[in-house]
């Protein structure tokens, strides 16, 4: 069913506005935009930048988890050929079909480079070293989880790509003499 050419759609509803920031505490009024205080505002703030970096760590839990599927998967049936269902790419497709496969391997190929970069034992669970509270850490992946953390804090993926050897710097591919090359990776 068409709508007659005279009736115009309704217009998507506006965005949501951040509210404007007072030094001193909120009064009510019901003429005037609520008002937060710098406190709030920093709160907000500081808790929308730990989710930002924390996307970077979603990323790599992420790739172990991938990691942690693929062992789980190619342990249920030892030593049989697995149907194209059955390898890791086809359980993902056939269970998980809003999950992309290459996006999921990306995240785990960081999480493996990152593993790699930091030394981090190969029966270590990467994914607890990246998850679990740090009293629940052995010394050993204190270490390990504060080297991630410090090398995570404040990059994005593509940089951290780069980081571990996963993507050649754009700045080395055009040339430092370059004008064209870009400033801020």
């Amino acid at each position: 069913v068409q709508c007659p050419a005279h009736v115009r759609p309704l217009p998507p509803p506006p965005l949501p506005r951040c509210p404007p920031i007072s030094k001193a505490p909120a009064k009510a009024s019901a003429s005037a935009p609520a008002r937060i205080t710098e406190a709030r505002a920093a709160e907000m703030f500081t808790s929308a930048y730990q989710d930002a970096v924390g996307g970077v760590r979603n990323q790599l839990k992420f790739g172990a988890m991938f990691s942690w599927l693929g062992v789980v998967l190619s342990s249920a049936q030892p030593n049989q050929p697995t149907p194209k269902m059955e390898t890791l790419k086809g359980w993902i497709e056939a269970k998980c079909p809003e999950v992309n496969y290459n996006t999921a391997y990306k995240c785990f190929n960081m999480a493996r480079e990152a593993a790699a970069k930091f030394r981090i034992p190969k029966g270590t669970d990467v994914y607890r070293l990246l998850s679990a509270p740090l009293h629940e850490l052995s010394p050993r992946e204190l270490k390990a989880r504060k080297e991630i953390d410090d090398a995570i804090e404040g990059k994005s993926a593509n940089q951290l790509e780069i980081f571990f050897g996963i993507r050649k710097d754009p700045k080395l591919l055009l040339g430092a003499g370059n004008q064209n090359a870009k400033k801020d990776l």
